[in-house]
């Protein structure tokens, strides 16, 4: 299977199948051990003294009339946005390196490099986790759709031996995930009257729709380019029009979420901003004016 790879991919590619291109069964290695290397992580957060020691924070940090026994059953679910926290954290950097590179640029469907192979399979394996761990502690179709589905992508793209610089490319959509963790952090401790709840919301918002909604958009525009343009004068031994197909299909769906998720996230903003301070002052005020005018009327 693996020179049937070499011998398919090695004409259409830029450099071929080259020396620092590993096998497919060193590619599913890489991708079995950081999964497994985050389902490690997240064991260990979630249990033993690393839980009890925020459990005790969660509880000191949660506000008045929050039901510890609420805070407490959250505490399990943060492991999962630390460990998708630190994936981002540590995979974006890089991706900026890939997006920034003029040979990597040259060909975006067919380049690569040790560090787009060091990425993709990295991400791989953190979608192995991630589909993992909402199938055992299920929270919400939309997000088990998404692992599914990143996961279909990622593998694509390394047993083909492309795709890499868009893979770094639609990394970037993860730039928001700190401030959803944030956002839901505060929000299990009944922190949604705080003005950092506020700002970290309306940053969120800001993000996820700069990187999701319209360099998402963007993003996509050009894959459909470049791949409609392989489609319709495929390279020799290049990428099957059927895994093309299927990434197509899938960035439809993604960028489905992503305008499903903004949209939600407009809906929670806009009752914030009615409930915030300043705009319960407001209404207090105008409420004030109101009852006084109509002491005047009755004078």
């Amino acid at each position: 299977m693996v020179e049937d790879r070499k011998m398919h991919f090695g004409q259409a590619t830029t450099s071929g199948m080259s020396s620092f291109e590993p096998t497919t069964q060193e590619s599913l290695t890489r991708i079995a051990l950081t999964g497994f290397l985050f389902i490690a992580v997240d064991i260990a957060i979630s249990n033993g003294p690393i839980r009890q020691w925020m459990q005790r924070h969660f509880r000191s940090w949660a506000a008045p009339g929050v039901k510890l026994a609420e805070v407490d059953k959250a505490v399990p679910h943060i492991s999962t946005r630390i460990v998708s926290s630190l994936h981002i954290l540590i995979q974006i950097p890089l991706a900026i390196i890939v997006l920034l590179s003029p040979d990597l640029q040259a060909d975006r469907l067919y380049s690569k490099s040790p560090l787009t192979w060091q990425l993709v399979t990295t991400t791989a394996g953190y979608f192995v986790y991630d589909l993992y761990v909402h199938t055992v502690r299920y929270e919400y179709t939309a997000n088990l759709v998404h692992a599914a589905a990143a996961l279909s992508v990622f593998l694509t793209g390394i047993y083909c031996g492309v795709l890499h610089y868009y893979g770094a490319m639609f990394l970037l959509w993860e730039c928001s995930t700190p401030f959803v963790f944030m956002r839901w952090v505060l929000h299990t401790l009944g922190r949604t009257k705080d003005k950092f709840y506020l700002y970290n919301g309306l940053t969120m918002m800001a993000v996820f729709f700069l990187c999701r909604n319209l360099l998402g958009v963007g993003m996509s525009l050009d894959f459909w380019r470049v791949s409609g343009a392989e489609l319709a004068h495929p390279r020799p031994g290049g990428v099957p029009a059927s895994a093309l197909w299927l990434i197509r299909g899938l960035n439809l769906v993604f960028n489905f979420l992503n305008f499903l998720w903004f949209s939600k996230m407009l809906r929670g903003a806009i009752k914030v901003l009615q409930k915030s301070p300043a705009a319960m002052e407001a209404t207090a005020e105008a409420q004030v004016a109101l009852s006084e005018s109509k002491k005047k009327h009755e004078e």
